[in-house]
């Protein structure tokens, strides 16, 4: 993921680089752009490259269908919805709702404090589910399990000669 984020990145410089003396530029709405670079990267791109990004590439893992049939388009999109769209957001949620508890007026107080109750729940939920799921060697998150999707190993071993 940072491999392949490092790469969004530079390709993000590029094109808001590029894109400057245009009339529109993408990159300037932070949102679309977002939405963008996951559907481009993360859905179309493993869509065509057989379940690779760069970063999984260079890890050597790919996405699959966790079912013994083709990898599907929906697949990709509804586990990169899930991830990109609900959980990576929701990780940086608390630091905008502690930036605006900071300069919200006072009628306003206890509803940045109740959502970030919230965010602060559903983020131990999320975090349980990552410690247990490690801790009981399950091999998928609940992402994987909804879209019915698996990352897999493309490393080959090779028999070592005696």
């Amino acid at each position: 993921m940072i491999v392949d984020w490092l790469f969004l990145t530079v390709v993000s410089a590029l094109v808001d680089l590029l894109s400057r003396d245009l009339p529109y530029n993408v990159t300037r709405i932070p949102s679309l752009w977002y939405a963008l670079e996951v559907l481009g990267y993360f859905v179309i791109l493993p869509g065509l490259w057989r379940g690779n990004t760069l970063g999984k590439w260079v890890v050597k893992i790919q996405i699959t269908a966790a079912l013994p049939v083709p990898l599907r388009w929906w697949q990709l999109f509804w586990r990169q919805l899930l991830l990109y769209g609900a959980v990576v957001p929701t990780l940086s949620l608390p630091v905008l709702l502690l930036h605006g508890l900071s300069r919200a007026p006072r009628s306003q107080f206890d509803y940045y404090l109740l959502a970030l109750l919230v965010v602060g729940v559903v983020l131990a939920v999320f975090g349980l589910h990552v410690m247990l799921t490690m801790a009981f060697r399950r091999d998928r998150l609940f992402y994987e399990r909804l879209s019915h999707t698996k990352e897999i190993s493309t490393l080959t071993t090779t028999a070592q000669p005696d």
